[in-house]
């Protein structure tokens, strides 16, 4: 009778192992005999400057079956030029020029001219939200007011409009006489609102009625 319990016990045994040894991946001749457990691990990480990678791959035994990639973390481009027509002329030389600098980080791969609000990029609103702002005045101050645009963007040197999402978000600043910066959501937001804040920041900019920098509308 021992004997018959030892070949019961020795068969259970043997089933065991044959059934582990199905669910395993049999490494040395390359076949799978389980059920892949699969997730993606990145295998090389995003950068500012370039795309990574992740690679799906099997939690139990490290097959692979295939990548895709994870896009960097901020656009390529990030320089622009627009020109402003503060003189209603049609020679081009009479136009302001501005540099558009996009200081976002931690971002994705889309630039501002591919950041849309509707149908709209944020170039385009930042130019119109400008002009509105030159054109909003109207009579004697009016006029006043477009001298002091007039005065600011024909600064020596030009004027660099900055673009960008910090930590602590804020609507738009002028840190110096040639410096202003928006945080990009503000510029999703009501045109009235923003082109106000770009008069007072420009007023801010010329000194106008004692107006000082920095202007930093929260």
């Amino acid at each position: 009778m021992k004997n018959g319990k030892h070949w019961v016990f020795v068969a259970v045994i043997a089933i065991v192992g044959i059934i582990i040894g199905f669910m395993a991946c049999d490494k040395d001749n390359g076949t799978t005999t389980h059920t892949h457990e699969w997730e993606w691990i990145v295998t090389t990480p995003a950068t500012a400057t370039a795309d990574g990678v992740e690679t799906e791959t099997c939690k139990t035994c490290g097959e692979t079956r295939g990548t895709r990639p994870i896009e960097r973390t901020e656009p390529a481009k990030k320089n622009f030029t627009v020109s402003f027509d503060f003189q209603n002329q049609t020679d081009p030389s009479f136009r302001y020029e501005v540099a558009i600098v996009d200081k976002r980080t931690a971002c994705g791969s889309a630039d501002l001219e591919n950041v849309k609000v509707g149908s709209k990029d944020i170039i385009t609103i930042i130019e119109e939200a400008i002009m509105g702002a030159f054109n909003s005045g109207i009579g004697p101050s009016g006029s006043a007011m477009r001298g002091r645009f007039r005065d600011v963007f024909n600064i020596t040197g030009g004027v660099t409009i900055y673009v960008d999402n910090p930590t602590t978000a804020y609507k738009i600043k002028a840190t110096d006489n040639k410096s202003i910066y928006f945080y990009i959501d503000y510029l999703k937001s009501s045109p009235t609102d923003i082109q106000q804040n770009i008069v007072n920041a420009v007023n801010a900019m010329a000194g106008y009625n004692g107006a000082t920098l920095p202007y930093n509308a929260e």
